[in-house]
């Protein structure tokens, strides 16, 4: 039996100089109406309409390398993380991603992913990228990767994420705001002995939240007791469902069992909502009410497939808005505008059920 085969039929490229002898006119004059080219040539209002139309009906499409050439640009930027996995499950990353990519929009840019893996070698990409196949790069990585002052040495603008990088503009959530948002909340309800359970990795921002909470709770006559140092890392992205059983390396561990009995810890203040959800669920588990024994404090939002079990008292970021603003910072900077060395976005209170 004979088998049908597909095939595309390739056509001549359109060029120009085919919508310049359609018309009747020189290329210059094509050239001037359909890539705004300067010249001395002047192009009367009709026939700049006779060569659109021309344009249009012969499927006139530009040479975009050609463009990038002549402008001595791409058109397209990068987003690298050197923190985090893109998964379909990473709701924080995905956020961000989704305001870059409606910033690129506005600014009709295209956009090229890189994110770390553990075999990658900073310098690699660092040479791969620093040859001019993208125009500015957006990065969330530790201060010792290399990217971006490797990226700047060579005139290629960088915006920085959420957590601040030296010499770099940032966009930032407000993160010392949060931290006292957090710890003012729980002072309101009454909590005077709290546990907070940090991050293991010293991003600036975790450390600047915390360093706001505990001096806001202390300042009121408050005591901030240290938890365990829990990282996402520990998180187990494959099941990334909030099916609690299966995020045991989250739970709370022997010292601060203790200190829940020995303490009188009232509540537990967490730098991140979904470890803030396994909290809530582990201590169910030991027939302890949230919030009614012990009160559960989030930051963000959790990272959830399924509905959560807990609807979680937090501090919502915009990541999203994170994005967007970095891709205007860096739109600006490619066409050579000053921007602010760091621009904050105020984090919101959100009331659920744990405290």
């Amino acid at each position: 039996m004979r088998q049908e085969q597909s095939t595309i039929e390739r056509r001549p490229k359109v060029t120009m100089k085919d919508v310049a002898r359609k018309v009747g006119v020189n290329i210059a004059a094509v050239s001037v109406v359909l890539n705004g080219s300067k010249s001395g040539t002047k192009v009367s209002q009709a026939k700049r309409e006779q060569i659109l139309s021309a344009a249009e009906e012969l499927g006139y499409r530009p040479n975009v390398l050609a463009r990038s050439l002549r402008r001595q640009r791409t058109g397209m930027v990068g987003f690298y993380s050197g923190y985090d996995r893109l998964t379909t499950h990473n709701h924080y990353l995905a956020e961000i991603l989704a305001g870059v990519y409606e910033g690129c929009r506005e600014h009709k840019l295209d956009l090229l992913l890189h994110v770390w893996e553990t075999d990658a070698e900073p310098n690699e990409l660092l040479r791969n990228i620093a040859d001019g196949r993208v125009d500015g790069m957006i990065v969330h990585h530790p201060p010792d990767n290399p990217l971006a002052t490797g990226l700047m040495k060579v005139g290629i603008p960088v915006v920085a994420v959420t957590d601040r990088l030296d010499s770099v503009p940032c966009v930032l959530i407000d993160d010392e705001m949060g931290g006292k948002m957090q710890a003012d909340y729980l002072l309101g309800k009454g909590h005077r002995r709290v546990l907070y359970r940090g991050s293991a990795i010293p991003f600036s921002s975790t450390v600047e939240r915390y360093i706001a909470f505990k001096q806001q709770f202390e300042a009121e006559g408050g005591e901030v007791f240290d938890g365990y140092g829990v990282t996402t890392s520990d998180f187990p992205w494959e099941v990334a469902s909030l099916r609690p059983w299966e995020l045991k390396t989250l739970g709370l561990r022997d010292f601060e069992k203790r200190l829940l009995e020995q303490e009188g810890i009232t509540a537990i203040a967490v730098w991140d909502a979904t470890i803030a959800h396994y909290t809530a669920w582990e201590l169910s588990q030991a027939g302890i009410r949230v919030p009614e024994d012990i009160a559960i404090m989030g930051y963000d939002v959790a990272h959830t497939i399924l509905p959560p079990l807990f609807d979680i008292t937090t501090i919502r970021c915009d990541q999203r808005q994170i994005g967007k603003l970095a891709t205007e910072f860096l739109a600006s900077l490619i066409e050579g505008s000053a921007v602010p060395a760091e621009q904050k976005v105020r984090p919101e209170l959100v009331v659920g059920s744990t405290a």
